[in-house]
């Protein structure tokens, strides 16, 4: 609105005191020195001012939506961190070394006992104690050696060439890269834990 004594400028050259106009707001005003054509282009363009204010809103709320959705898209799944558990892939055994990271990969705890001999078998042997348990490890210069005397054993244990053999307990034979391994006992945790390293026994009850 526009104060009493105020001079208003049309868009024709034409002054108007406002004493006359009491009550008459300046776009009312403006009205008044411009056409019925002039007034419509005008309220066209103000719509059209509106509209296109409109749609570049629109415009900029789909780009950042977009943005948005692609950095979602792209972003990579959080790494899972390393499991703590040990892997289910049993180390390959070629020698009591071997065999033993192997057992103790499993989580046993390994004990490295005496030397023992077994006349049908040429290398001397190592004791290890697994679970408890006496278990004979017999290594051999190679693998063709060890399989050589392998093949003399058995298939139930019972014989080993022509040496034939008063077991105190079942006898349990097994091999794998260049040892040859011997277990006479009936613990299951330790049947599993062999088979589990050095594979199914080849011979034995």
């Amino acid at each position: 609105m526009i104060a009493t004594g105020d001079w208003a400028l049309l868009q024709s050259p034409v002054f108007i005191c406002v004493n006359t106009l009491q009550g008459i707001s300046l776009k009312e005003l403006y009205f008044a020195g411009t056409s019925q054509v002039e007034q419509e282009s005008l309220q066209y363009n103000q719509f059209e001012w509106r509209c296109f204010m409109k749609n570049q809103t629109l415009l900029v709320s789909l780009v950042i939506f977009a943005l948005i959705a692609s950095g979602c898209a792209n972003a990579s799944p959080p790494s899972s961190p390393p499991s703590s558990t040990m892997s289910s892939e049993p180390l390959a055994v070629e020698d009591i070394a071997s065999l033993i990271a192997a057992l103790e990969a499993a989580g046993v705890m390994v004990e490295t006992g005496d030397k023992v001999s077994q006349e049908f078998f040429k290398p001397e042997g190592s004791i290890l104690g697994v679970n408890g348990a006496d278990v004979q490890v017999f290594e051999y210069e190679s693998k063709e050696a060890m399989e050589s005397e392998a093949s003399q054993v058995a298939p139930d244990g019972g014989s080993v060439g022509t040496s034939m053999m008063m077991w105190m307990d079942t006898p349990h034979f097994y091999k794998s890269g260049r040892v040859m391994v011997l277990y006479v006992g009936s613990d299951e945790t330790v049947l599993s834990l062999l088979e589990q390293v050095l594979g199914l026994q080849f011979a034995g009850g």
